[in-house]
């Protein structure tokens, strides 16, 4: 009886133990991000600031739940993009997307890596984001996600050396809890090229967690934000500009000392007699930069005479959308109507030669040259427009512009492209 009774309070002393391990186990593994458990299945949380409803839908008909108080914060398992926007909170219950709710995301690297069996012993910084101002100085932010109380640190890569840069100064490193869960750094000024930023949790070794989804800007440089950086005012006035002039834009009627920023790019080399020395045309015209003013300076002036004139909201469109572009008008020459599709436009900087994202006008054909000497400079005509990723280039250094007329003669012209022109 006696060993009866023994085994069987060891089997309960085993089964208590297992119990123990088991929750010790399972309290290991919860992490807490804010009032929430992170959990499989999710996609971010609702922060309430504002009293409000949660609904269940029937039939595309709203009804309401229960109520959301401020200060709330509730798991979010998916969005739905109808009836204004909707967040699935489980049990086909919703919030709408409103004022009252923040919603708060989480990438699926960092869900994956915090609902693991064994999650990290440091916090979690995720959704990092950034704004790039005016004097170049990037304000980053990021979502801690972790232990209830954790230090996190900001640091970013030099572009020029490699370098990871870590400062540990009151600015970028701080004490914070994670149930308010956002940080904010803001850098020093950035000097032009490609920034790499990442705020991380650190430990009390100073290990750091791995590095979610960075946040990545490019800083153009000054020749770069002369040309592509115009206010309101220069837009107005590049518009007006393209209203005066009577007829199509070419080279007869572009300034070049105006904002218009265009002028013929002086010819380097000139390896087939494409362009002749006194100036009469063989097989092409010196191109020129296509820059955003005056694009929108020509396409005012081809609305001349149309029912919808060209507006301002028009040109900060088009203005936006030709940021990342370097774009190049070239006019060409030759005998047949699609002579020029043989042509090839390359843009070489500090040895390396960059490729045109997209040659405009391939698909059509040219167009008959209007000339007195047609012999000379061939019976057809054709201007293409190229578009290199700007991010690409140094505006600060001179570049080469390289036109290939026929590339089983090898013909072609060099062009001298210095940024410092366009003032």
């Amino acid at each position: 009886m006696k060993k009866i009774v023994v085994l069987v309070a060891a089997i309960v002393l085993l089964l208590n133990t297992s119990l123990l391990f088991s929750q010790k186990a399972e309290a290991k593994n919860k992490v807490m991000w804010g009032s929430v458990e992170v959990s499989k299945g999710m996609i971010g949380k609702a922060i309430i600031i504002g009293d409000t409803y949660t609904y269940t839908l029937k039939k595309n008909k709203f009804y309401k739940s229960k109520k959301a108080i401020k200060g709330q914060e509730i798991k979010v398992f998916a969005y739905k993009n109808s009836l204004g926007g909707l967040y699935d909170i489980g049990k086909s219950v919703f919030l709408k997307k409103e004022s009252k709710v923040k919603y708060v995301s989480l990438s699926k690297e960092s869900l994956a890596l915090l609902t693991s069996a064994d999650p990290p012993p440091i916090p979690i910084v995720d959704s990092v984001s950034g704004d790039l101002g005016k004097d170049n100085t990037a304000t980053v932010t990021g979502v801690v996600v972790g232990a209830e109380k954790a230090k996190v640190m900001a640091f970013y890569v030099n572009p020029y050396s490699k370098k990871t840069w870590y400062e540990p100064t009151p600015t970028n490193q701080w004490d914070v809890s994670c149930k308010d869960g956002t940080v904010s750094f803001k850098s020093p000024v950035l000097a032009p090229g490609k920034w790499t930023f990442q705020v991380v949790g650190i430990n009390a070794k100073g290990y750091v967690s791995g590095a979610l989804k960075p946040w990545v800007v490019f800083v153009q440089f000054d020749n770069y934000k002369r040309m592509y950086e115009l206010s309101d005012d220069d837009l107005k006035e590049g518009i007006e500009a393209g209203y005066a002039i009577h007829g199509i834009i070419d080279d007869s009627n572009v300034n070049p000392t105006s904002k218009i920023f265009a002028y013929n790019l002086p010819i380097i080399k000139d390896e087939g007699q494409l362009l002749l020395k006194n100036n009469h045309l063989m097989t092409l015209v010196a191109p020129y930069i296509y820059t955003p003013y005056l694009e929108i300076m020509t396409e005012s002036n081809l609305s001349n005479g149309r029912a919808q004139p060209y507006t301002l909201q028009d040109a900060n469109l088009a203005l936006q959308k030709g940021k990342d572009q370097l774009s190049f008008k070239v006019q060409l020459f030759g005998p047949t109507l699609t002579f020029y599709k043989k042509a090839k436009i390359s843009l070489m900087q500090n040895g390396k030669i960059y490729y045109p994202d997209e040659v405009s006008g391939q698909n059509e054909v040219a167009d008959q040259t209007i000339l007195p000497d047609t012999k000379m400079i061939g019976q057809f005509n054709k201007t293409v427009k190229v578009r290199f990723n700007a991010k690409q280039i140094n505006f600060q250094q001179k570049a080469e512009l390289i036109v290939t007329y026929d590339p089983t003669t090898k013909a072609q012209a060099t062009f001298d492209v210095d940024f410092d022109k366009y003032k």
